[in-house]
């Protein structure tokens, strides 16, 4: 069967499909118990297994529904074995596995995933700025998830761990200087988010979702490294380092930050259409600013939790350095 909690063999998969034309991001899908059909996501990410395998753990302490693990060498085996043995279905899947044997090949870590209805905010955006059709359907289900109950909260703890992370691939610290625009959308200026299509809400059947914190390795991160040289010599100054952040000294850069997210998530979004002129046009509720901050200090509290633990029952064995040096910026 494929999960995220059995090795992938060649003869558990039928089927794979292109998720992103153009990307190494694919659908595996596999018989399970009975006639159930099992799914997974795979996709590459382009950089060494220990560090992407701590980013995804760390966001994995602080979101769950995010879990992605990093495929062991068998499995990387198995799925070349699949994708160069002939034994696929029809000529479709013969040309994606075709696909696939070359993208293995590629440098970089493969991960998988569960498989997960997603909006993301870059799509939404598009919509709703359509100059021929403006849709604001998906705009409305992800400002719904925010808005909900624990929603900022959660968008506040997966940001919390890409800032532990370095990952400046979703929201940029320090804010982006003087006001950065999003090229797609002439006129939005933004200060914090750096990567619209890395803001995702997971959907249920029900219309209704969740922030998740995919794509949580950023490649060109000053601060990504867990191991090495690399790792030893990492600025980790207030200004490099986001998760100084979690600091009580730098509170108020810590509310600027989180100002900024919302400030720029409102204009993404869009005013609402009130019936009352004079009702708030704003799409995340008053108190968004604080939902944020509430978040992002349970999501640091989170990761100190998982490591003091960690360090307590060690049994002799040692933190990759580049986490203990993080840990001791912060006095954790």
């Amino acid at each position: 069967m494929l999960s995220l909690r059995t090795p992938i063999t060649a003869e558990d998969i039928y089927k794979v499909t292109e998720l992103a034309p153009g990307h190494p991001v694919y659908q595996l899908d596999g018989w399970g118990d009975g006639h159930r059909i099992d799914s997974i996501v795979l996709k590459l990410e382009s950089g060494n297994a220990r560090d992407v395998q701590y980013a995804a753990m760390m966001m994995n302490i602080v979101d769950r529904n995010s879990t992605q693990v990093v495929l062991t060498p068998q499995e990387m085996q198995e799925l070349k074995t699949w994708a160069g043995g002939g034994a696929v279905p029809d000529v479709d899947t013969f040309r994606v596995a075709q696909k696939l044997a070359t993208a293995l090949g590629q440098p970089g870590s493969w991960m998988k995933m569960g498989l997960k209805q997603l909006k993301t905010l870059d799509d939404a955006v598009g919509k709703r700025l359509d100059p021929n059709n403006p849709d604001k359907a998906d705009v409305r289900v992800i400002a719904k998830a925010l808005k909900d109950s624990g929603g900022l909260e959660k968008l506040g703890e997966i940001i919390a761990a890409d800032l532990f992370n370095g990952s400046n691939d979703r929201f940029a610290y320090p804010p982006l200087a003087g006001a950065g625009q999003a090229g797609k959308y002439p006129g939005i200026l933004l200060r914090s988010v750096q990567n619209v299509g890395n803001v995702f809400v997971a959907c249920n059947g029900n219309g209704s979702g969740r922030p998740v914190g995919l794509d949580n390795y950023d490649p060109f991160g000053e601060t990504r490294h867990v191991e090495g040289v690399s790792a030893q010599q990492m600025d980790l100054s207030d200004q490099t380092w986001g998760g100084h952040l979690f600091l009580k000294r730098n509170n108020v850069l810590r509310e600027d930050f989180a100002g900024a997210v919302i400030s720029d998530l409102e204009a993404l979004l869009g005013p609402r259409n009130r019936k009352n002129p004079f009702g708030s046009q704003n799409r995340l509720g008053t108190a968004r600013k604080k939902r944020i901050l509430n978040g992002i200090d349970s999501g640091a509290k989170k990761i100190h939790d998982v490591f003091d633990a960690a360090r307590r029952n060690a049994n002799g064995r040692q933190l990759p350095v580049g986490i203990t040096r993080k840990l001791a910026a912060l006095g954790w």
